[in-house]
């Protein structure tokens, strides 16, 4: 009896998740979209760019992709690494995402071990990547031969979906979490409805259609049939 009891509390958290729209449930994932549903219902959202001079490319590995404006000012975010996620929003801390030990957890995925120290540079600020809202940071990463580069560390999200990103200018220069607007400018998240395939027939169902021997005659053929 006590594991029925836990058995239908799970069902009945899932249910109410569901119908506050916080069921983050994975259908698919690539490196510029993401899918998640629940109940029959699946949601999908991608990054999409709205600047022609700002390119999207596919990286090699976890869920990666890279973005780069190859004709933008040197005192300007040149590019950088994004990533797409699912998560509740209850589980959900984007001030330490943000944060410099997040921030080298993430350029791992990316360059592998780092012998750099990763440091703030101030506090972090409020960020918006279309309709998606959070906080982005300065971060300096001092090399072990001395040279410092700075990135802005960047996370937002709205209901189940997270971007995740980490941008510079094209020398590492030092830069203020202002060079974000020109990057909110140009990438997007776009929300979309996923066309779903219908599911594959039971097996030892019948096939659609007539049948195989009705296939070959004509309509002649078939009413002289129906009339014996």
């Amino acid at each position: 009896m006590g594991r029925f009891i836990s058995v239908m509390l799970v069902l009945l958290l899932a249910v109410r998740s569901a119908a506050a729209g916080e069921t983050c449930l994975m259908h698919d994932a690539g490196p510029f979209h993401v899918e998640w549903g629940g109940q029959g219902q699946v949601l999908g959202a991608r990054i999409v760019s709205r600047d022609p001079r700002w390119e999207l490319e596919e990286f090699d590995w976890h869920g990666t992709s890279s973005v780069v404006c190859k004709t933008c000012a040197d005192d300007q975010l040149y590019g950088g690494f994004l990533w797409l996620a699912l998560n509740g929003p209850s589980r959900r801390d984007l001030e330490q995402a943000v944060a410099p030990g997040a921030t080298e957890s993430r350029m791992r995925r990316v360059f592998g071990t780092l012998r750099s120290d990763f440091r703030a540079e101030g506090d972090a600020v409020a960020a918006a990547i279309g309709t998606l809202q959070g906080r982005g940071r300065v971060i300096a990463i001092r090399d072990p031969n001395g040279r410092v580069n700075h990135v802005i560390s960047l996370a937002v999200a709205e209901g189940c979906v997270e971007l995740f990103g980490v941008l510079s200018t094209k020398n590492g220069a030092e830069l203020s979490p202002d060079r974000l607007r020109g990057f909110a400018s140009a990438i997007d998240v776009e929300r979309y409805q996923p066309v779903l395939e219908p599911p594959p027939p039971p097996k030892g169902s019948p096939p659609k259609g007539p049948p195989p021997g009705d296939a070959r005659r004509g309509p002649e053929q078939k009413q002289r049939k129906s009339l014996r």
